[in-house]
């Protein structure tokens, strides 16, 4: 099934799943989609923003996907992962990683 064609607590279920088993090559675009049509759920776009720097090696997409959080809302713990997600991805940065702009 496409992921087009599930609700969003579907969606937010299969996206879970596969995180959490690390399916990455599955769980990226279904956390991409699950994001961009629930903008607001800071705790899946952290996992959006933490696989970009840990397993896809994109540090620059993950600060894009964190600059559009509201970190002021956010607890203490997602607060911590937050910040330890954007200072891995300047790190990363800083040491030179390149990305491949894959349009997103």
């Amino acid at each position: 099934m496409a992921s087009q064609e599930l609700n969003l607590p579907a969606l937010q279920l299969r996206g879970e799943k596969l995180y959490k088993t690390q399916m990455w090559d599955e769980a990226l675009p279904v956390l991409q989609e699950y994001v961009e049509r629930c903008p607001a759920d800071a705790r899946m776009r952290l996992r959006l923003a933490a696989m970009n720097v840990e397993i896809q090696e994109r540090p620059r997409y993950a600060l894009r996907v964190l600059a559009k959080m509201d970190s002021e809302s956010l607890d203490q713990r997602l607060r911590r992962w937050r910040s330890k997600i954007e200072a891995r991805a300047r790190q990363m940065i800083d040491d030179g990683v390149l990305e491949l702009d894959l349009g997103s």
